[in-house]
Formats: structure tokens, sequence, C-alpha cells
């Protein structure tokens, strides 16, 4: 039986600390601020409109944007650069 493994690709992410909106906005992405203290970022994408948490990660990816939770995106993704 053949193996297959999947092809790795690189994608430029960046985690949501709360305060780091210029590396947020330097992805291209729309969004609004959410929450009692806008805690929460609400990025605009063509399907939905999900809400990023602090702690999360917003990955942009060639079929678009797409969050990831912290311990979700460390277990499956490696720094190749900054």
């Amino acid at each position: 039986m053949p193996k297959y493994r999947r092809r790795p690709f690189e994608v430029e992410a960046v985690q949501w600390t709360g305060s780091n909106l210029g590396e947020i906005e330097a992805l291209g992405v729309s969004y609004s601020r959410w929450g009692f203290d806008h805690e929460f970022l609400r990025i605009e994408t063509i399907v939905d409109a999900p809400m990023l948490k602090e702690g999360d990660w917003l990955v942009k990816s060639p079929s678009g944007y797409r969050i990831k939770p912290k311990y979700s995106f460390i277990s499956t993704h490696e720094l190749v650069r900054e």
C-alpha cells in the first residue's frame, strides 16, 4: 500500500497578544474590536466573521484567513523564519 505525506507549505501567522494591532494589520485582514474592553477582534472574511481572542493565532494561508487556538497552532507548525 502506498504512503503519502502532506506537503508542507509556509503560512504567515500572528499571535494576538491584545496589543499588537500593527502585526494583525500587516497581514492585510479587516477587523473590528469587540468585547467590554475590546479584547476580541472580529475578523472579516468572505465566509464568516470569527472572533480572535488573546492567545489565538491568525493564520493567512492560500485558502484564506483562519483562527487557530494557541496549542493547536503550536503543535502543528514550526517557525521557518522571522
